[in-house]
């Protein structure tokens, strides 16, 4: 039943119960907007699971204080764990960095493996310090923690680790934690303008030297291309702040402001008119997959 598993519970201070000023039970509204945002959290078995998750990591991070500053903390170190126990806890992810310390402790005590120190965002966390994921103390340089985790800009946690042999780890975690719930990180090419123009030109045998100055017109930025409709360069436009940005080097803008495409694309010539408009609508497909080096 709710009530008997909630007796235990402390609810945040953001979603404690209010009363009145004459004491009464908390309304009607008040719980039905509680519900609510519990069923945003993911409901009532994850709220759980992030309370039990939240307690064993700040008993890991609490132990691991002692040892990386010894026995007597100071205010700034007790103030800034508490910190960042808090926002990991509130943005639900006690649970990833319990699974991180994890595989940092098996590689380094089961694998005998080199783990590197930390680099990147992560090594702003003095909780991540405290349970050795990273060897930096933010502390001492002075580094900010909302690099890493920030609840006005919600992100998913994101922690670079170095190993001497990435197989093994990741061997170590899908038997840990099972084939299901492991997966590498899948990587997208897509096609890119000069490339699209490549790919189609061999298809419809167009020579490689028709090919080879038709790219050479797609500049790499359009800063320095003028727009037709002011005469000015783009680059001009941004600057008097008549436009926003400056546009993409896409082939469909490229077609539009540089003459000699245009010419090209709107040409006598069939095949190179025929070409260049496959490849302006196969430009930014996904052109080929692959498997991230590291992401897991």
């Amino acid at each position: 039943m709710p009530i008997r598993l909630c007796q235990n519970f402390r609810y945040p201070k953001h979603l404690a119960p209010k009363t009145n000023i004459a004491g009464n039970s908390p309304s009607k509204t008040f719980s039905t907007n509680l519900h609510a945002k519990i069923k945003k959290l993911g409901g009532y078995d994850k709220l759980y699971r992030i309370k039990f998750e939240a307690d064993y990591l700040a008993k890991l991070a609490w132990d691991g204080a002692h040892e990386r500053y010894g026995e007597n903390l100071t205010d700034e170190q007790i103030e800034r764990i508490t910190f960042e126990l808090h926002i990991m806890k509130t943005m639900g992810f006690p649970g990833y960095f319990l699974i991180v310390r994890d595989y940092i402790r098996a590689a380094r005590e089961e694998l005998g493996m080199f783990v590197g120190p930390g680099r990147g965002s992560a090594a702003g966390s003095v909780v991540a310090y405290c349970l050795k994921i990273t060897d930096v103390d933010p502390l001492k340089y002075d580094l900010l923690f909302e690099r890493f985790l920030n609840p006005d800009r919600i992100s998913l946690p994101d922690i670079d680790v170095d190993f001497d042999d990435t197989s093994k780890i990741i061997d170590w975690v899908t038997k840990k934690y099972g084939v299901s719930q492991v997966a590498r990180i899948i990587t997208y090419g897509t096609m890119a303008a000069k490339s699209a123009i490549a790919d189609v030109s061999r298809v419809k045998n167009i020579p490689l030297s028709t090919v080879a100055e038709i790219k050479t017109y797609i500049p790499d930025k359009l800063d320095d291309v003028r727009d037709p409709a002011t005469g000015n360069t783009f680059a001009q436009l941004k600057e008097e702040k008549k436009i926003k940005k400056v546009p993409k080097p896409t082939l469909a803008n490229c077609y539009k402001y540089i003459d000699e495409l245009r010419n090209r694309i709107h040409g006598s010539d069939p095949a190179i008119s025929s070409m260049l408009t496959t490849a302006g609508e196969l430009e930014d497909t996904i052109r080929q997959i692959g498997v991230h080096a590291c992401g897991v």
